[in-house]
């Protein structure tokens, strides 16, 4: 619009695009950058995160993947609809980026696993989310940001079908923490019975020679090392309960 000089001013330009924005024909996302309200979202009075968000960090230059509840709901283990569409980037941090009833929630990392990302179509285009043990591995490291560990373990039992630890595992252990994978596999043992990911994943970390200590499984509870599991290392200081599904 500034190229074609159809303004006069940048004063008329913005009062034109504020009221475009008022009568919902263009919604204002992230500071300069607008969407076109798609006719169908009009009476939502908001734009899904989902439909933007790949051109979005292409204007900001950001790599970027949806991460979490928001990658689970991609992936058909979300459980319920997650209120703030989740999103990893690399620092600098920036502010929430908000619209009405939709919220971006930031996370960051010093750099993302790029193989690990799985390349999902939208309306219009593609977005990045994480593979499955990705997934898993965030919910795990984020656990207070997601509603805690019983509605980790609970997606988690809708997501494990999906976990490669084979294949997917080289592609991102120097991304995650060793107590992350201690929680992991501490949960998919004990909590959702899913045995043969456990096993799978304790020799991966066995053959790469993977150092545990005794860390607590609730980042949100004090810790309590009287009750110990041995194989994961893990001080047990909250008790796991998953939803019925």
């Amino acid at each position: 619009m500034r190229n074609t000089g159809m303004y006069s001013s940048e004063q008329i330009l913005q009062n034109e695009l504020s009221r475009l924005c008022a009568n919902k024909t263009i919604a204002n996302v992230y500071r300069g950058f607008y969407v076109i309200f798609p006719v169908h979202y009009i009476l939502r009075g908001s734009i899904p995160a989902n439909y933007y968000i790949d051109q979005l960090m292409s204007y900001l230059g950001k790599p970027y993947y949806v991460c979490m509840l928001s990658a689970a709901e991609h992936l058909g283990a979300a459980h319920q609809r997650p209120q703030q569409f989740s999103v990893m980037t690399t620092f600098p941090k920036r502010r929430v980026v908000s619209t009405r009833n939709v919220t971006i929630d930031w996370f960051y990392r010093d750099r993302l696993p790029e193989e690990a990302f799985i390349i999902k179509n939208t309306e219009t285009g593609t977005i990045r989310i994480s593979n499955p043990l990705l997934t898993a591995a965030d919910l795990i490291q984020y656990q207070q940001h997601v509603g805690g560990l019983s509605r980790v373990a609970t997606i988690l039992e809708e997501l494990a079908e999906q976990i490669d630890i084979r294949n997917q595992f080289r592609l991102i252990m120097s991304y995650v923490k060793t107590v992350t994978w201690q929680r992991l596999g501490y949960i998919l043992e004990k909590i959702i019975d899913e045995t043969t990911l456990a096993d799978e994943l304790y020799e991966q970390l066995y053959s790469k020679s993977v150092h545990m200590v005794y860390k607590p499984l609730s980042t949100s509870a004090e810790d309590n090392p009287s009750n110990r599991d041995s194989r994961w290392k893990i001080n047990i200081n909250v008790q796991i309960e998953t939803d019925d599904i």
